[in-house]
């Protein structure tokens, strides 16, 4: 089965209304890979498209005792030369736990649990997987070895529109 998982950095707050942005595409830092950086005003992201079905491209998700590290010392630790790192989904800053189901590198974050609103993507120790739409509330299972959880901004190459959670400023 072939993913091709989107993945949305912003590095400032959402601006309200529709968007126009401005996206210019990076050098793609691998075949599986394609970077544009976008502008709207003061706002900035990296829109990220990565084929997890390519061979170079995999997915690896903080463990619980990474909790709080910094994304440049934690790629740097896990896998040399990534070209994209994002250590987990959507988090609270006050205990930084993550929101919604997740499990990393086979542990999995005791506290969290799926919950409608929520789409899951999670991946076996292989990187085979299943990406569960918001509606389909998954429990943690045996085989997961990565799991990240967050508001689905994408459904069939199509851009959803903004709601819940979803509209608000947050990391990742």
């Amino acid at each position: 089965m072939r993913f091709v998982f989107p993945l949305l950095i912003c590095a400032a707050g959402m601006a309200p209304g529709p968007a126009v942005a401005q996206c210019a595409a990076d050098e793609a830092p691998s075949v599986g890979v394609v970077l544009r950086r976008c502008t709207d005003g003061d706002v900035r992201w990296v829109e990220v498209v990565a084929d997890l079905a390519s061979a170079d491209v995999g997915a690896r998700v903080s463990r619980p005792m990474e909790r709080g590290a910094v994304v440049e010392e934690w790629a740097g630790a896990v896998v040399s030369g990534a070209a994209i790192a994002v250590p987990a989904g959507p988090f609270r800053f006050a205990d930084l736990e993550p929101v919604g189901l997740t499990v990393g590198d086979g542990e999995h974050w005791g506290t969290t649990a799926d919950s409608p609103g929520l789409g899951v993507l999670a991946l076996d120790a292989r990187q085979a997987g299943v990406l569960a739409p918001a509606e389909q509330v998954v429990p943690v299972e045996p085989w997961m070895h990565d799991v990240l959880s967050g508001v689905s901004i994408v459904r069939d190459g199509v851009a959803l529109a903004c709601r819940d959670e979803g509209c608000a400023a947050a990391p990742r």
